[in-house]
């Protein structure tokens, strides 16, 4: 099982989110992401290029790195904003 730690500027942007897609994201990344952090399949997926992954959830995209047993979440955005 893996400790999931979402960094300051990622709960800002979380806190802009509707709420609604608050809980469903939230649901996914204690799924998904505290279990198993590593692709398999196309969700998540790992950015070419990097150490991050990306787990696409409806129209938000959470980023993140994984370190030994400790998924770090950088950023969640909606998915137009998410990789300028």
């Amino acid at each position: 099982m893996y400790l999931v730690r979402i960094e300051r500027r990622a709960v800002r942007e979380f806190k802009k989110i509707d709420v609604s897609q608050q809980s469903i994201i939230l649901e996914k990344i204690s799924s998904i992401l505290s279990l198993c952090p590593f692709p398999r399949g196309g969700n998540p997926k790992r950015l070419s290029g990097t150490q991050a992954f990306r787990l696409r959830i409806g129209d938000y995209r959470v980023l993140y790195t994984v370190e030994g047993h400790s998924v770090f979440i950088y950023a969640i955005r909606h998915r137009k904003d998410t990789y300028r």
